[in-house]
């Protein structure tokens, strides 16, 4: 019995020494792992410091607004603005620190309000308002809901209806609506909620329009507040340029208003107009029809309409053309106006040139055939200058190339030019097509005793920083 007493005691020290050994060495261990932890700062690549920063940390994003479009006057015709889109709290259990509830809790008041200051009727905001899960923790309210302006976020918030919250979106203004829409352009909303150009000097000036977001980082406690005494780095946002244009507001509006009653006179398929101050270049005027409101985008739901006509629709420009044939015959020195030819048709190569009035006006000299906008005429003074030279000066009004004007997807014109009936229709405008700016640019020769402009939109870009 002695003998086994005395080895239990045995056995008793040997496991106590043991078990102080093995807690001694996780002691270690622990201490070792929290120093390194502590020193390092990293546990399984993950940087403890960086992840209490992030943790602790907001950033803010500060967006930059989007560049100015002007008019000739300095006063916008697109610029920036913020809308709003609309979504209720339906969940009871969502109340404010102090236990006021932040859920839609009158909603019939709700509905009625919405249908007082939203495109939306009462009965339907109401059932958007009672889904059919009693689970559904916020609904929004589709079209209605979205696009709000300022204004009507205010009168919104003026009801005190609770459980409504607003989310903030860059938009565009574009005050005077269908105002020279295809070459003022518009824009749309990435998924980033950023503003991009689709046509138009909103395209064609993107990159100046957008600016470059700043931001704004602030150290924060748990419930979101910030550390008094901390440090905050921000970066400032950097707005777009201003952009500023040639057009007249008063002959702008004033041209929209004579388009759309000829449109509704007329029910042409594609009405173009355009006006340039003669001796500058500057376009104080152009619209078309159909046309578009770029705040709204109505008008743009077919597909044809995506075309500024000014610089992408090509035309067979007809007696118009008959002045720069005439223009071409006196500077190279071939026009007799006194000279007489025979009117009504012109044979040639076995093919007939006609005039308009088919039986001709007999024998007239060149200066009654221009008045009388004579076809005959026109086919005569080509063949006595020649192709090459008459093609020399189609070459030197600068057709055929593009103006360079600065709008996305500008041609350049084609011309049909290889048989001698070919050359004789252009100089009556057939067999040739160009744009509506080349003409411009073309005629600005015509008003400047030889002169040629070249027609422009945009006076200037200003940053504004």
């Amino acid at each position: 019995r002695t003998v086994t007493s005395q080895q239990a005691r045995r056995n008793r020290r040997v496991f106590g020494r043991v078990l102080f050994l093995i807690i001694t060495l996780l002691f270690v261990l622990f201490i070792a792992r929290f120093s390194y932890i502590a020193i390092g700062k990293n546990v399984e690549n993950v940087n403890l410091s960086a992840r209490a920063k992030k943790l602790y940390t907001d950033t803010q994003t500060v967006k930059a607004q989007r560049g100015t479009i002007y008019d000739a006057s300095n006063q916008p015709i697109a610029e920036d603005t913020s809308t709003y889109s609309l979504y209720a709290v339906l969940d009871h259990s969502q109340r404010s620190t102090e236990g006021k509830p932040m859920y839609v809790q009158n909603k019939k008041k709700t509905a009625a309000g919405f249908a007082k200051y939203l495109p939306i009727s009462k009965k339907r905001a109401l059932k958007y308002l009672t889904p059919s899960s009693s689970k559904t923790f916020q609904v929004e309210f589709g079209l209605a809901g979205q696009n709000i302006s300022l204004t009507t976020k205010n009168k919104i918030e003026k009801a005190h209806l609770t459980g409504l919250n607003f989310v903030q979106q860059q938009a565009r203004l574009y005050p005077n609506g269908a105002f020279a829409s295809y070459l003022i352009g518009n824009t749309s909303t990435s998924s980033k909620g950023v503003l991009t150009g689709t046509m138009g000097i909103e395209s064609a000036y993107n990159k100046l329009l957008t600016g470059t977001n700043g931001f704004k980082t602030i150290k924060q406690d748990n419930n979101g507040y910030k550390i008094p005494g901390t440090t905050q780095k921000d970066k400032k946002a950097k707005n777009g340029d201003n952009v500023y244009t040639t057009l007249d507001s008063r002959l702008q509006t004033l041209l929209e208003t004579e388009m759309s009653a000829l449109q509704s006179k007329t029910h042409s398929k594609s009405l173009n107009a355009v006006l340039m101050n003669a001796k500058t270049g500057a376009i104080v005027a152009s619209t078309q029809r159909p046309t578009f409101n770029p705040e709204t985008g109505s008008g743009l739901s077919s597909t044809s309409t995506w075309r500024d006509s000014l610089v992408q629709d090509l035309y067979e420009p007809g007696s118009v053309m008959k002045v720069f044939t005439m223009a071409a015959s006196i500077n190279s020195g071939n026009y007799n106006g006194t000279a007489t030819y025979q009117s009504g048709k012109y044979e040639i190569d076995g093919q007939t040139v006609p005039d308009w009035e088919t039986s001709g006006w007999g024998i007239i000299t060149y200066n009654k055939g221009f008045a009388l906008s004579s076809n005959v005429a026109m086919a005569h003074l080509e063949r006595q200058m020649g192709s090459k030279t008459w093609l020399k000066y189609i070459k030197r009004f600068k057709f055929l190339k593009s103006t360079h004007f600065g709008l996305p997807g500008e041609q350049s014109g084609s011309i049909q030019f290889s048989q001698a009936i070919d050359q004789a229709d252009t100089s009556f405008g057939q067999g040739i097509q160009v744009t509506a700016i080349q003409m411009l640019q073309g005629l600005s020769a015509i008003a400047n005793n030889g002169k040629m402009l070249k027609p422009y939109l945009v006076r200037k870009v200003v940053n504004p920083n």
